[in-house]
């Protein structure tokens, strides 16, 4: 495993963020000169997990071919407040590795 985690908190989920999600963990999948890719956070609320979430990223974590690969993605449901700090502190203390990056949904 990388010694880094990608902290990456979901609000809320639909088309737009599957569109957001999509391309990062693209750019994640398409890191070169690493020989493991980062471990995902994934710090997800009680709506985001009833509009769909955890079922779409079933399709990062499970390779399709041979030759694609799968991301080690740790979803983890916030139960209490779901502000950004709270968001990423929950992530945080779920990371396994000693450096951690957080990854944001721009608009």
């Amino acid at each position: 495993m990388t010694n880094i985690s990608i902290i990456l908190p979901v609000h809320e989920f639909n088309d737009t963020v599957a569109g957001f999600l999509r391309k990062g963990f693209g750019a994640i999948k398409a890191q070169k000169g690493i020989n493991t890719l980062p471990s995902i956070v994934l710090v997800y609320t009680h709506l985001a997990e009833q509009t769909g979430l955890l079922d779409f990223i079933k399709e990062f974590t499970t390779p399709v071919e041979q030759t694609d690969v799968a991301l080690s993605i740790t979803p983890i449901k916030n139960e209490g407040k779901t502000d950004f700090a709270s968001q990423i502190n929950l992530g945080v203390k779920n990371a396994t590795t000693d450096y951690i990056s957080i990854l944001e949904k721009m608009r």
